[in-house]
């Protein structure tokens, strides 16, 4: 059964592969019979998208042939897109003037004939380029030539591609809070145009940042959405970024085999679309699943392939991020010749600082240290581990210092060794000048015991204190790590329960069109506006800063917007007195809003006659310890019969169980109108 199923999978993927060449092979022979150069380029926009997507190294001589004939017949957005395509070729052959070269000119042609949409493509291009050689700064400043537009209303497609790639390049620049604020943008912008491509590659960033926050099952479930869309939308290459994708995060997370196998999937289409980078890139990956898996003969196998991927393309940081990761794997096999050698030699490189990106650098000295330690150059690797540890992140710490006071007993015991046979050669000498100056020598060594006390005691104290700040300062920065991930994830909560609130809105709005009645009417815009005083704190919370705290005015306003809006009475005026800088716990406003929600629409349906002029007034202040809400309208008032503890009104029961519930008190008066005074203690919210 399994030998059946292997030859299925194998008969469909040479199928498709056998498919897409057919096309590609029916369009060549097409371009050639052609006679109208019209034509010819019409056919060459289809070919070229089919090489992009499946043979990108085939695609060059057709790439230049439609940016010729696009030129010649002032086909300008065909010809920006033959530049962003020989641009790509030129990037995944790792040719960086080349790739720049025809990125900056595709950017140029559209700014020239002002083509927002190819603009915004253009400089997304760019971006990509720059990033892809380690020019972060560059590659920020061009994705922002591309969002302006986008700011500017000029145009909408692109936007999530750009700011997706804009969190990349700020997270290698290590401006965290920026780059997950570009992300949630992305992401908040894919849903709200439904765009099933964009929503791809912003669940594929946003994997990569919790895979980089070690949550491992979260990066998963984000890979597994966008693989499972990208495959829907048939996009080859995305399919193929989720797998390589989620090789990294099963590696990471101890799960070898699954890793394997979607980095051996991103492997096998990497080679055929001629990706020099991510071949490398997934040789490299494997080798470390290999690795980790203590398979270290395939480990050892796929990271010789991974140096000499990296060679190919003669590229010093990743050729030596390779070479590296290799003699890392000879120690552990046991081969500390190749490693020791092949270490030292890239040590002697004047420039390794500059050449490498931090992080392999700082580990370049962990893997030096560990090889001179094996061939027993206990010193060296003594050095070598103490400039690692400079370097090192506090995070590790505490691992490298087991390592660091290890070697350094290796190399203290080695010193005084030598130290003691220096001692015998000199203890003869030393006997006759002591019984010479017997007493002068006692004091002295009084003297420098006690000198010695004092020192000890004072350099234990200070390294007490340095402890104690390293830990506090430790602690310090895990409470802000905490704080920043709980506030992170409790302003999603509130987006999330905002689109939500949303489209429940929505399917009210679509019953409301079902309906002639106006009691029906009437009680789904009831319904409506009690929604949307919940949803209006959860908009205001996700847009804010400080997710604690609300601003009682605005949120006030909007919710007396969607009750004017809904009974469209414009004889009833609404005179609205809270002060600016009035704040309320978040948690509070909630209950003030339905209470405002519900007395507003009791007096738009009750205070007036359908002729009479109305006024409706409200206000909240608070002091320290309570808010005071005062609503009041000059209409009709309340029925002489009225019985406060029998009520047969929703909204006024709905007011006096929030106020009960809230701890808070109210005091009803119809004598003149209708007027509510409502007190909330502040800590019972």
């Amino acid at each position: 059964m399994q030998t059946r199923l292997l030859f299925l999978a194998i008969l469909l993927v040479c199928s498709c592969v056998f498919g897409q060449q057919q096309k590609i092979d029916s369009l060549l022979a097409q371009i050639a019979n052609a006679t109208a150069d019209s034509i010819k380029l019409q056919k060459l926009a289809r070919l070229n998208k089919l090489y992009m997507n499946y043979d990108l190294q085939a695609g060059l001589a057709s790439f230049r042939q439609m940016g010729r004939l696009a030129k010649k017949q002032s086909k300008t957005s065909l010809e920006i897109r033959a530049y962003d395509y020989m641009s790509e070729y030129f990037k995944n052959n790792y040719q960086q003037d080349s790739a720049l070269f025809f990125a900056k000119r595709s950017l140029k042609l559209a700014q020239d004939h002002q083509l927002p949409s190819d603009i915004m493509l253009a400089s997304n291009q760019l971006g990509r380029v720059y990033h892809n050689f380690s020019e972060y700064e560059n590659a920020v400043d061009s994705y922002d030539i591309g969002i302006r537009f986008y700011e500017q209303g000029t145009v909408t497609t692109g936007i999530t591609s750009l700011l997706s790639n804009k969190s990349n390049s700020l997270d290698k620049l290590k401006r965290y809070e920026e780059a997950i604020a570009c992300l949630l943008r992305a992401i908040d912008i894919a849903d709200s145009q439904n765009n099933a491509q964009a929503k791809v590659l912003t669940r594929y960033t946003a994997a990569w940042y919790y895979m980089e926050l070690e949550n491992y099952k979260t990066a998963n479930r984000y890979f597994h959405q966008a693989l499972r869309d990208s495959a829907n939308l048939k996009l080859k290459a995305y399919v193929n970024m989720q797998h390589h994708g989620m090789g990294i995060n099963y590696s990471r997370w101890g799960k070898y085999d699954s890793a394997l196998f979607h980095n051996h999937k991103a492997l096998r289409f990497f080679k055929k679309k001629g990706d020099a980078l991510y071949v490398f890139d997934v040789q490299n990956n494997i080798a470390i699943a290999h690795g980790r898996n203590k398979q270290l003969d395939s480990a050892i196998w796929y990271a010789q392939k991974a140096v000499a991927s990296a060679k190919a393309f003669n590229n010093k940081t990743w050729s030596y991020a390779a070479q590296q990761g290799l003699y890392s794997l000879y120690i552990e096999n046991g081969e500390l010749a190749k490693a020791i050698k092949g270490l030292r030699e890239m040590h002697k490189e004047p420039k390794l600082k500059d050449i490498l990106i931090e992080d392999d650098y700082i580990s370049f000295y962990d893997i030096l240290a560990r090889g001179e330690y094996g061939v027993g150059n206990y010193k060296t690797a003594y050095t070598h581990l103490r400039f690692y540890s400079g370097l090192k992140d506090s995070l590790e710490k505490a691992k490298t210092d087991l390592k660091f006071v290890e070697l350094e007993t290796k190399y203290e015991s080695e010193k005084k060794e030598r130290e003691n046979l220096q001692l015998q050669a000199e203890k003869a000498a030393q006997q006759q000048l002591t019984q010479q100056a017997n007493s002068r020598n006692w004091l002295l060594g009084f003297g420098i015991l006690l000198l010695g006390l004092v020192v000890f005691f004072i350099w234990r104290r200070y390294r007490a204190e340095a402890r104690a700040k390293r830990t506090i300062a430790g602690q310090k920065e895990e409470i802000e790590h905490q704080k920043l991930l709980v506030e992170n994830l409790q302003r999603e909560l509130h987006h999330r329960m905002k689109n939500n609130l949303s489209f429940i809105d929505l399917f009210i709005q679509l019953a409301k069109a079902r309906f002639k009645d106006a009691a029906y009417i009437d009680k789904l815009n009831e319904l409506q506006n009690r929604i949307g005083s919940m949803f209006a704190i959860h908009k205001q919370l996700f847009v804010q800063e400080d997710i604690t705290k609300v601003s009682a005015k605005s949120y006030i306003d909007a919710l007396l917007q969607n009750v004017q809006r809904a009974y469209g009475n414009p004889q009833i005026h609404i005179a609205h007195l809270t002060t600016a800088d009035e704040i309320m716990r978040a948690d509070t406003s909630l209950p003030v809003g339905i209470i405002v929600n519900e007395f507003v629409t009791n007096s738009f349906k009750y205070a007036f006659d359908a002729s009479q002029e109305g006024n409706i007034q409200l206000r909240l202040h608070s002091d320290t310890a309570n808010y005071y809400l005062e609503l009041k309208d000059d209409g009709k008032g309340l029925p002489v019969n009225f019985d406060i503890d029998n009520l047969d009104s929703f909204g006024l029961e709905t007011i006096k169980l929030l106020t009960q519930e809230y701890h808070g008190s109210f005091a009803l008066d119809g004598s003149d109108g209708v007027q509510l005074d409502i007190v909330l203690p502040k800590q019972a919210a």
